[in-house]
C-alpha cells in the first residue's frame, strides 16, 4: 500500500519532490513557510503576493522536483499551506497596553473583594439611524433578495450612552440626538443614583476625549488615574466657571479607567451594541416616526434594566459569582 507521504512528496519515479537538502516533510514545511512569509519581492519577483506560477519557479531554483502547477498545489496542501483570503487586523498602538489591562484586572479583583461596596461598570456609546441597517436574512422562495424600504427624508442619528455591570449584567443607558459634556455629567449622576449604596463606582471606558474633559471631571471625585489622558490641544486645562457652578459640588464617587487606545475588544459592552444591531437594527421595518423609533429602542435596552445572566454570557463576562 502506497502511503500518503509517499504519494505527495515523491514523484512517479520515486524521487523526492522537495529539495535534497531537506530530509523530512517537517524541514520542507519550515523552508516553504519561511519563503512565503518573506514575500515575492525578497526573491526578485515584482509582485505583492505569491501565485502558484511564481512560487513554482522559486522552488525549482531551490532544488524542488516539482514541474507542474497541479503538483505544486498538492505539495503545498500536504505541507499544510492554504490559499486563504486575508483579513484586516487592528493592533492597539498604546504603549501602556499591557499595564492598562493589568490595572483593570487589579480593579476587578478589588471590586470583588469589596463584597458589593464598590461597583464595576463598562461604558461606551453607539449610534443608530432612522434607516435600518442591511444584513443577511431568510427570504421566501419567490424572492431572490429581501428588500428594505428606503426613507426619503434626512436620516436622523440617535446616540446612545450606556453602562453594563460586571456583577449582574444590569444596563443603564440614555439616548439623544447628541451627547455632550453636560449629558455625560447627568448620566453619571443617574448611575450614582442607581447604585446609591456604593462607596465607589469604577467605570471602564475608551479614550474618547470628552470622557476626560475638565468640565466633566469637575462633577466627579478626584481622579486617581495612573495613565495620562489625551485631550484636544485647544481645550482648557481647567474647568469653566459655568461647569464649576453647575457640577462643582456633586463630587460623584466615580473613578474613570481607560482601556488601551484603539482596543475595543477590551470593552465587553461593545458586544451589547452588536446584540442591539442583530436583534433590533438589522433589517428593521421602516418606522417613520423618530419618537416611536426611540421608544422601540428603549424597549430593547429596558429588558436588561434588572440585569441578565444571558447578557453576561453573551458579552463574555460569564456568570455572576
Amino acid at each position: 500500500m502506497v502511503s500518503l507521504v509517499y504519494r505527495y512528496v515523491k514523484d512517479v519515479d520515486g524521487n523526492q519532490l522537495f529539495s535534497p537538502k531537506e530530509h523530512s516533510e517537517e524541514q520542507a514545511q519550515e523552508t516553504v513557510n519561511e519563503l512565503i512569509a518573506g514575500g515575492p519581492a525578497l526573491y526578485g519577483v515584482p509582485k505583492t503576493r505569491w501565485t502558484l506560477k511564481t512560487l513554482l519557479s522559486v522552488l525549482q531554483e531551490k532544488g524542488y522536483r516539482v514541474s507542474t502547477l497541479g503538483g505544486l498545489s498538492q505539495l503545498l496542501s500536504r505541507l499544510g499551506l492554504r490559499w486563504i483570503r486575508a483579513r484586516y487586523v487592528l493592533y492597539s498602538p498604546d504603549i501602556y497596553y499591557r499595564p492598562k489591562l493589568d490595572y483593570i484586572e487589579q480593579i476587578r479583583k478589588h471590586v470583588k473583594e469589596s463584597k458589593g461596596l464598590e461597583i464595576l461598570l463598562y461604558l461606551d456609546e453607539c449610534s443608530y439611524y432612522d434607516q435600518s441597517t442591511l444584513s443577511s436574512s431568510w427570504t421566501t422562495s419567490e424572492h431572490t433578495q429581501e428588500k428594505v424600504k428606503r426613507l426619503y427624508h434626512t436620516n436622523t442619528i440617535t446616540r446612545v450612552v450606556g453602562t453594563i455591570a460586571e456583577s449582574d449584567g444590569r444596563v443603564i443607558y440614555s439616548q439623544a440626538s447628541k451627547i455632550g459634556v453636560t449629558d455625560y455629567a447627568y448620566f453619571y449622576k443617574r448611575v450614582c443614583e442607581a447604585y446609591s449604596n456604593a462607596k465607589r463606582i469604577w467605570i471602564i471606558q475608551d479614550n474618547f476625549p470628552v470622557h476626560f474633559h475638565p468640565n466633566l471631571l469637575i462633577a466627579l471625585e478626584e481622579q486617581d488615574n495612573p495613565f495620562p489622558a489625551i485631550l484636544s490641544p485647544n481645550w482648557p486645562k481647567e474647568p469653566k466657571e459655568w461647569a464649576i457652578k453647575r457640577f462643582g459640588r456633586w463630587n460623584l464617587p466615580i473613578q474613570l479607567v481607560p482601556i488601551p487606545t484603539y482596543a475595543p475588544w477590551c470593552n465587553p459592552i461593545e458586544k451589547l451594541w452588536r446584540k442591539f444591531r442583530q436583534d433590533f437594527d438589522h433589517m428593521r421595518p421602516v418606522i417613520d416616526d423618530l419618537a416611536l423609533l426611540r421608544a422601540k429602542a428603549q424597549q430593547f435596552f429596558d429588558q436588561f434594566a434588572q440585569g441578565s445572566v444571558e447578557l453576561l454570557r453573551y458579552v463574555g463576562l460569564g456568570v455572576p459569582g
